[in-house]
């Protein structure tokens, strides 16, 4: 079993054992992934630039940066719409 660190948890390690971190919009929605000391956690991204911890979305630790985007559309597809069909990076 996976443990996912909480967003505050985040704040506390992120300056010292964070990686990568993407931005996505997973078919509308806003998503944050993030390494965080050798595990992927994602967040829902709010208007007002908070955050939450997005515990159903669990990204196992041996999926690589490249492949998360292709994770993320295998795993979310029935959140897709006519209108938002793909995830894509953002800044």
């Amino acid at each position: 079993m996976q443990i996912q660190p909480t967003q505050k948890d985040a704040r506390l390690i992120c300056p010292i054992m964070c990686g990568k971190t993407m931005r996505l919009n997973a078919y509308g929605r806003k998503i944050e992934v993030t390494k965080i000391s050798n595990n992927w956690v994602t967040f829902y991204l709010g208007n007002e630039g908070k955050k939450r911890t997005a515990h159903d979305i669990i990204i196992p630790n041996n999926i690589k940066e490249n492949e998360i985007v292709s994770y993320l559309e295998d795993l979310l597809h029935e959140w897709a719409t006519h209108k938002n069909n793909i995830i894509t990076k953002v800044q």
